[in-house]
């Protein structure tokens, strides 16, 4: 699945840390990123996301707004934080509930997210052997 999803293989690299997951395309081996650093070109590896990359992936242009709030309460940042987490968490919990029998042959957690983060940012959906637009 992820490495069908091309927009999200797009934003890889960018803060990848140690605890990240690549996959060897040629070899299907799964390594650390830190350990691809000098030997893979971006064209030989798979980025696997983790289940909050996935979820900051959500959210990350709504809270970079309300960061960007100028002279509020920081209270009041952290609230309106919270609130597009919640937000999303809803969506998330109406996405199962709406998707229950296309939801329910996904195996992990990460899946799942991937397929709301997918339907969500790019309207795709997976059917098995790729991402198709939804119409």
């Amino acid at each position: 699945m992820c490495d069908k999803a091309k927009e999200i293989q797009n934003w890889t690299f960018i803060d990848l840390d140690c605890s990240d997951y690549v996959v060897c395309r040629s070899t299907y081996d799964v390594m650390y990123a830190n350990n691809v650093a000098g030997g893979l070109s971006p064209e030989e590896w798979i980025w696997l996301p983790r289940q909050e990359q996935l979820q900051e992936m959500l959210s990350r242009k709504e809270i970079t707004v309300v960061h960007n709030l100028e002279n509020g309460p920081r209270g009041q940042v952290d609230l309106l934080i919270g609130d597009v987490r919640k937000a999303i968490l809803f969506r998330f919990a109406e996405f199962i509930d709406n998707e229950n029998k296309y939801t329910e042959y996904m195996n992990t957690y990460e899946q799942l997210w991937l397929s709301f983060l997918m339907k969500e940012k790019f309207n795709k959906k997976w059917n098995g052997k790729k991402w198709k637009e939804v119409k």
